[in-house]
């Protein structure tokens, strides 16, 4: 009986642990229709190469590798002893940091250069504006200057001329501005003009500024051997002095037979005969202004007018020092090496203009210049026969007369087609068409202070028309009405100025 009952319980506490476990498992069981799925795995990163490389004379932080898309990377060039950075094959950037961010595959290379100094004065070749210079590192043309120019003048001259002379050369800096030009005066003593000449040849040497010679250090050429090309190229003795002959003015000539060197035609003219010469040239980096010697300075070498035929001070030489250092200031202001699109939408090297605009403008500018500084006492005429007494309304009443005959002989002359020479030239007519042109704007200083300055972002033609508000075509038709009037309203224009 004990034995059942044991057996009865076993079957009983059995039966109620399969009953549990069965209800358990329904209370879990997934509903027929639910479907159970797995969380889906992110996608791989997009990656992307990065090369690095140094060329010769240098090392990189990083040779690159695989990156994920995005990733920013900075990559550092650091040259060798000797050696400097020059940029980055594959990137424009000019520092030795580089930052990118990979968004595809990149390439890159640092360049190095091995670092020449030919001219020593501390800085590498790759970055100097001219490395044969020690005295310029950088582009300085049309920087005004803080100091006078340097002058050189032969040992001939004397001490009273000297002494003149260079108080109208500061006085023309003084119009104008400093621009670090050179003078050199030349006399007529021939050894002692040769050793100007070899002070010339010397400085242009030390300087780096005989490259426009067939031969030159870069050529290969000797120090000794570029001197010796100088010397005999400003002082050959060859061809006539004639000013008149046609033969050219260029500073230097291949054709040494039929040639006389600057220094040399110089020295040959007769005194008093002034004359000079500005041969601006960017491409020289200096602007050298060549003058005859002065001699009215000093009443000991004045020149005996019964022989020489000198009117007694015709040839003024502050008016001639004047006239040839603007030549060297306008091209100052607008000679370049390089090329913009102007007006016409052609490609030019920006230049002065039409010689009517310069020999003409010079002309009435520096008479009407001289009579203002009399009048301020920074300026004293020599001699009692010269046209410059006249006041600048009689002046010009004299160039009208001769601007006359030739509009007779050309009437339909274009001011911007006229030479220095002919039947019809552009020194008495542009001298009219300049004063025309300075009282169409009531500003005496409008060719050096607005019309120049805006040459080399406009070229000639834009900077003209926007200056004056005019076109060639329309000051050619203006002017020539001008000319048709009576004389007393074409003198209603110019400034009523004298001594």
């Amino acid at each position: 009986m004990k034995r059942l009952s044991f057996s009865l319980l076993i079957v009983i506490v059995l039966s109620f642990i399969i009953v549990h476990s069965c209800s358990s498992e329904e209370d879990v069981t997934i509903a027929p229709n639910a479907i159970q799925t797995s969380e889906p795995e992110p996608p791989a990163p997009t990656q992307y190469s990065l090369t690095v490389t140094a060329g010769e004379g240098g090392t990189v932080s990083t040779e690159g590798g695989t990156y994920d898309e995005g990733t920013e990377i900075t990559i550092t060039a650091t040259a060798n002893e000797g050696y400097i950075f020059i940029g980055w094959e594959g990137n424009d950037s000019a520092s030795e940091s580089l930052n990118i961010t990979l968004n595809s595959n990149q390439t890159f290379q640092a360049l190095f250069e091995l670092v020449v100094d030919s001219d020593g004065d501390g800085v590498a070749d790759s970055e100097d504006y001219l490395p044969y210079n020690p005295y310029k590192t950088y582009d300085d043309w049309g920087e005004f200057k803080d100091e006078y120019a340097d002058v050189f003048y032969s040992s001939d001259i004397s001490d009273l001329n000297i002494q003149g002379m260079m108080k109208d050369i500061e006085l023309a800096q003084d119009i104008y501005n400093k621009i670090g030009a050179e003078f050199w005066v030349i006399g007529n003593d021939l050894d002692a003009v040769m050793k100007l000449a070899e002070t010339w040849c010397d400085r242009r040497v030390e300087r780096g500024q005989l490259f426009y010679y067939e031969g030159s250090q870069q050529d290969g050429y000797t120090i000794e051997e570029i001197k010796s090309i100088c010397m005999s190229e400003v002082m050959n003795p060859h061809a006539s002095t004639e000013w008149a002959n046609g033969e050219s003015s260029v500073f230097f000539t291949g054709d040494l037979n039929n040639y006389v060197g600057t220094f040399e035609k110089l020295r040959r003219l007769i005194p008093p005969s002034g004359a000079g010469y500005p041969p601006t040239n960017r491409d020289w980096n200096f602007s050298p202004v060549l003058l005859t010697q002065p001699f009215h300075y000093d009443e000991l070498t004045i020149p005996d007018r019964n022989t020489t035929g000198w009117n007694g001070g015709f040839e003024d030489y502050t008016y001639l020092v004047l006239a040839e250092y603007v030549g060297s200031y306008q091209g100052f202001l607008i000679d370049s090496r390089e090329t913009i699109v102007d007006i016409t939408g052609n490609t030019v090297r920006p230049e002065e203009g039409p010689g009517v605009f310069t020999g003409g403008w010079r002309g009435f500018y520096h008479n009407y210049i001289l009579r203002k500084l009399s009048n301020e006492g920074k300026y004293s005429i020599y001699g009692g026969n010269s046209p410059l007494h006249l006041t600048l309304k009689e002046h010009m009443t004299e160039i009208m007369s001769l601007a006359q005959n030739e509009f007779s002989n050309c009437p339909d002359f274009i001011l911007e087609e006229l030479l220095s020479s002919g039947t019809c030239t552009y020194y008495n007519i542009g001298e009219w068409a300049s004063a025309f042109l300075i009282n169409r704007v009531n500003n005496i200083e409008v060719f050096n202070q607005i019309l120049w300055p805006k040459i080399n972002e406009m070229g000639f033609i834009g900077a003209f028309e926007d200056t004056f508000n005019m076109t060639y075509e329309s000051l050619n038709e203006e002017f020539k009405a001008f000319l048709n009037l009576p004389l007393e309203e074409q003198l209603e224009i110019i400034p009523d100025i004298s001594f």
